[in-house]
């Protein structure tokens, strides 16, 4: 059975380290469009948070909306009124100084039912309300509590990815947080590396400042939660080898078993080990300008088992991601439990 009120006290005592007087607004949705989730499904864990944050002496806002009327605000309202004004946004900020959202990306199946016309009505980018937060000191924390509609988007067990959410939350965060920046540390001796996938190997060397995923905000306007790895910039040009990764993820597609071959920071091949669906979309997406990559380290102990979902399974104890931007701005992500060293040295994954 799930353990709802030790969660919410380590992530209000240990992530936002909630302080009396603080009004801390948490944003839920009823889930009102299929018929496949509970539409309360997240109000058990809300109400243990919302619990929590009284008993520390701060007061609870609970924001509550609901698919259908998300869905109806896209579709029916004009052009001239869609838009919040900067001034109407202010106020709502301005009422709390931290934001909980459960349902971030809790059911991309919902979205695909709005047509992308809707969507580029909003004129505020994500840039720009990330920037309003900062320069109000506020903080925002994504939980994406997994519904039933995420778990048939991606094609995933939904036992698995539930169980997998509420273990990943469940952890000492403290002690995390040492393992990430001893990881840091020791990567931070050696400019070279290289990343080992069943005796393929690829040469990295790493550019600009470690992103440490613990937990902590720091500089950070917003965490994600499960929480749990380490994220670095890839010399693009410097970057060749050969990768296999048992799992690529796409957005909600999957591929499974692909050598992929860089030289210089560029696909130059790829290869399956047998036929795969979708493989012409994949290699449209690997050969296509690279504008970035990064190498993500999952340091998450309680996600021992892959899901399927990238991102509880890019946070799974010691599995090695590589992020690529493509010129589209898309996101592909070739992951595998590989082993990553310096020069002839031993494995440092075996160490955290």
């Amino acid at each position: 059975m799930i353990d709802y009120a030790e969660i919410a006290f380590k992530i209000l005592n240990c992530i936002l380290k909630v302080k009396p007087h603080q009004a801390i607004t948490i944003s839920t949705e009823i889930h009102n469009v299929s018929e496949y989730d509970d539409p309360l499904i997240e109000i058990p864990f809300l109400e243990e948070l919302a619990l929590f944050i009284r008993k520390a002496k701060a007061l609870p806002i609970i924001d509550v909306s609901t698919e259908n009327l998300h869905k109806r605000f896209f579709e029916e309202i004009t052009d001239d009124s869609i838009d919040i004004s900067t001034e109407q946004f202010f106020k709502w900020i301005n009422s709390s100084e931290l934001f909980i959202d459960l349902s971030w990306r809790s059911n991309p199946q919902f979205y695909q039912s709005i047509a992308d016309r809707s969507y580029k009505r909003v004129k505020m980018s994500s840039k720009e309300f990330i920037r309003i937060f900062s320069d109000n000191n506020k903080k925002l924390l994504l939980l994406g509590f997994p519904t039933k509609g995420l778990s048939i988007y991606y094609k995933v067990d939904h036992q698995l990815i539930e169980k997998t959410y509420f273990e990943a939350l469940n952890l000492d965060y403290n002690e995390l947080k040492k393992r990430v920046l001893i990881f840091d540390g020791k990567i931070k001796k050696s400019q070279k590396w290289y990343l080992d996938t069943d005796k393929r190997t690829v040469e990295i060397e790493f550019e600009h400042d470690s992103l440490c995923m613990y937990g902590d905000f720091n500089d950070e306007v917003i965490v994600t939660l499960p929480c749990g790895s380490w994220e670095q910039d890839i010399i693009q040009e410097r970057f060749k080898g050969i990768f296999l990764a048992d799992s690529i993820y796409f957005d909600h597609h999957r591929w499974h078993d692909v050598q992929i071959i860089f030289e210089n920071g560029k696909v130059t091949d790829v290869e399956t080990v047998s036929d795969l669906e979708d493989i012409n979309l994949l290699k449209t997406l690997l050969f296509q300008k690279i504008s970035g990559i990064s190498l993500q380290v999952g340091l998450n102990k309680n996600i021992i088992e892959k899901t399927n979902y990238s991102l509880f399974d890019m946070r799974k104890h010691k599995n090695v991601s590589l992020i690529m931007n493509n010129s589209r701005g898309q996101l592909i992500a070739l992951s595998h439990n590989a082993s990553l060293h310096e020069s002839k040295e031993k494995n440092i994954l075996e160490e955290v």
